[in-house]
């Protein structure tokens, strides 16, 4: 068996020092290299093990999970199965892993790190899979661009469920197998409730795309108007959604758009002005054939009604990004211009988000212990570290 000289240095590289590492990782990605591939997306993980949340972030709601999973006598999978009903948790998969790490007793952190590369290895398949004549480097920039790296790691469940539904478009729109589609639905369901509409409008694409798309979207972009006080009474009007009303309570009464929420105001719209863009593209585009056009479509107009809500839309938009980034570069028809000003939009989304969370990223990885693998390996990160 040939060795490949690129993935050999980079490998060793990477175990002494991942960040000093990534100029030679980056070279090897332009050499096709699929081992470096792998190691980008390691070192991308390897800042979710580093990354130190602020309190609302959800990460730390399972980190106080993990603690009391370790505390609590629970040594038995009947009592966690009965905690799931307590709480009433139709979506474990994620509260499972966390209780497993929990009660063996290894470090969250290893927990992030596996969840975040499980991740990106699924959102990097699809891309890889759907935008084949595309180079490496264009493929890595796509998911650098089309996934908000923030949410991965202060959120981390929502975007696995969401990786799981890419890879159930992945093997039904690309790699045909029925079995694995379905199989990567149901574990994108079970990790976060969520996803259930938008898998469901996978498997009838097929059918819907049949419909007057054009049409329904622009119907659909009257939510854009509505208020969220009269969504709220349509949405707790459903009776399946019970369950769910004291969370659907908590995001609507978060409310990005009071006057000391600037920051938040220009992330939001920051983030989803590609959305504005695709908006006008979708008016302007006469015929509706490609596949993955049809998809973001359909998936949009679901989206649109939760636009009212803007916690919830903007977690739906992560979905639409990539779906739409996918169908632009994947689509030779596309004019390159169109292609790159989507691609500078997102970036310029990218750079907001950084900006943002800059003091945050600051203290969680510009200090000595990431200069080797180990002593980023031994970093610990409790509750007592988390940002007010």
């Amino acid at each position: 068996m040939r060795i490949n000289k690129i993935s050999v240095i980079n490998t060793v590289m990477f175990l002494l020092s991942p960040f000093l590492s990534l100029p030679f990782i980056i070279a090897g990605i332009r050499k096709k290299d699929k081992i470096s591939e792998l190691l980008l997306l390691l070192i991308f993980s390897l800042i979710s093990f580093l990354y130190i949340p602020i309190i609302s972030d959800d990460k730390v709601r399972y980190m106080e999970r993990y603690q009391v999973y370790q505390t609590v006598k629970m040594e038995y999978f009947t009592n966690f199965i009965q905690h799931l009903r307590d709480t009433l948790r139709p979506d474990f998969i994620f509260e499972f892993l966390n209780y497993c790490f929990a009660r063996f007793d290894i470090r969250i952190e290893w927990l992030f790190l596996l969840v975040t590369f499980l991740t990106l290895v699924q959102c990097y398949r699809l891309i890889e899979g759907a935008c084949q004549t595309q180079k490496p480097t264009i493929r890595f920039l796509l998911l650098i661009v089309g996934v908000s790296f923030i949410n991965i790691y202060s959120g981390v469940r929502f975007y696995l469920a969401l990786s799981f539904f890419l890879s159930t478009a992945y093997f039904q729109l690309v790699n045909k197998n029925n079995l694995k589609a379905l199989s990567f639905a149901l574990l994108s369901i079970f990790t976060h409730y969520s996803m259930f509409p938008i898998i469901i409008i996978l498997f009838l694409c097929k059918y819907l795309s049949k419909l007057n798309l054009k049409f329904v979207f622009c119907c659909s972009l009257l939510f854009i108007l509505l208020p969220a006080s009269l969504t709220y009474k349509y949405i707790t009007s459903l009776n399946f959604l019970g369950l769910y009303e004291n969370k659907i309570n908590v995001y609507l009464q978060s409310n990005i758009w009071e006057p000391d929420s600037l920051n938040s105001t220009i992330a939001f719209y920051g983030g989803i002005l590609w959305y504005y863009l695709a908006i006008i593209y979708i008016l302007y585009t006469k015929k509706i054939k490609n596949i993955w056009l049809q998809l973001f479509i359909i998936c949009a107009i679901f989206v649109n009604i939760t636009y009212p809500v803007p916690i919830v839309f903007q977690r739906y938009s992560y979905v639409l990004k990539i779906l739409f980034l996918i169908f632009l570069f994947q689509s030779k028809k596309t004019n390159k211009l169109i292609k790159y000003l989507f691609l500078l939009v997102c970036l310029c989304g990218l750079l907001i988000d950084i900006n943002r969370m800059r003091y945050i990223l600051l203290d969680s990885l510009f200090k000595i212990d990431i200069l080797t693998l180990p002593t980023i390996l031994i970093t610990d990160i409790s509750l007592y570290d988390i940002h007010e």
